[in-house]
């Protein structure tokens, strides 16, 4: 029995043989196509990491060139700023040189000037009307001083230096002044305020022939009723002059009333535009 046994396992397992390579190479067959396959995805995996890459790649060095050209553009620019700052600053310093220059020259000629004005000996005729124009407060302070307390020196005119602070301490060396006959303070040297302490300061002024406050839009008719009373008492005053001024109609008629009680000025002289209103008073001009 067991002899047969034995015989029948042989005889199966002869015939298993042909099967068993069939299914040995069929599962070689189907581990290659995985294989394959797996490989297959691997690669597509792999390919699309590196377009992602290159792709994150490609937009960084974008990035990194448009960073970098701005970069330039900004060295550019202050480059540009800083070549341009070197100009100004070059000029500046040749300007400034030349401010020095100049001052140093207004200096010299302001010493000259000052020790001819302050020599008593000056001669009149050489000097008979001294004019500045433009003058900044502490030149005006320094040069107008010895000018007024000059004898020999007998007529001022003042163009374009306001006197602001100076107005009170110039009408103090107007009442001190015995000498001056002609007094010009024009175009925006004096407003109202240095009109009222100038008026105040002439009453008792007994040389002053002349007084002229043409082109001051500063002085109104607020300063008016100083003049009145300048008007009123000097009797020495022989030509009065605020035309081109802010006087109005009122302020205007206040000076010419004035006229009827002043019988030694000659000439008061307004605005043009008053010609209409004062045609009649022969003591007027416009």
């Amino acid at each position: 029995m067991s002899s047969c046994n034995e015989e029948m396992n042989r005889k199966t397992l002869s015939m298993d043989e042909p099967c068993l390579e069939r299914l040995a190479e069929d599962d070689e067959d189907e581990i290659d196509s995985d294989i394959g396959q797996i490989v297959s995805l691997f690669s597509g995996l792999k390919n699309k990491c590196l377009k992602k890459v290159e792709k994150e790649f490609k937009e960084e060095i974008k990035e990194l060139k448009q960073l970098s050209a701005e970069k330039d553009k900004k060295l550019k620019q202050q480059s540009d700023e800083l070549q341009m700052l070197k100009q100004m600053n070059k000029a500046l310093i040749l300007e400034t040189e030349r401010l020095k220059s100049s001052i140093e020259e207004k200096k010299v000629t302001e010493s000259k000037l000052m020790q001819q004005i302050k020599n008593p000996q000056i001669r009149a005729e050489e000097y008979n009307q001294i004019r500045f124009t433009g003058l900044a407060f502490h030149t005006l302070e320094s040069l107008v001083r010895p000018v007024l307390e000059n004898e020999a020196i007998k007529a001022l005119n003042l163009q374009a230096s306001p006197l602001k602070n100076f107005a009170h301490c110039f009408a103090c060396l107007m009442t001190n002044n015995f000498t001056l006959t002609s007094l010009y303070l024009t175009h925006g040297t004096i407003d109202d305020e240095g009109v009222n302490k100038l008026a105040h300061s002439l009453k008792g002024n007994k040389t002053l022939i002349l007084l002229s406050l043409n082109s001051n839009p500063g002085i109104t008719s607020a300063s008016c009723q100083e003049l009145v009373k300048l008007l009123h008492v000097n009797k020495t005053l022989r030509f009065l002059s605020v035309s081109h001024t802010d006087i109005n109609m009122v302020g205007a008629r206040l000076l010419v009333n004035s006229l009827e009680t002043n019988t030694t000025l000659e000439h008061l002289v307004l605005d043009e535009r008053h010609r209409v209103s004062f045609s009649d008073e022969k003591r007027l001009k416009f």
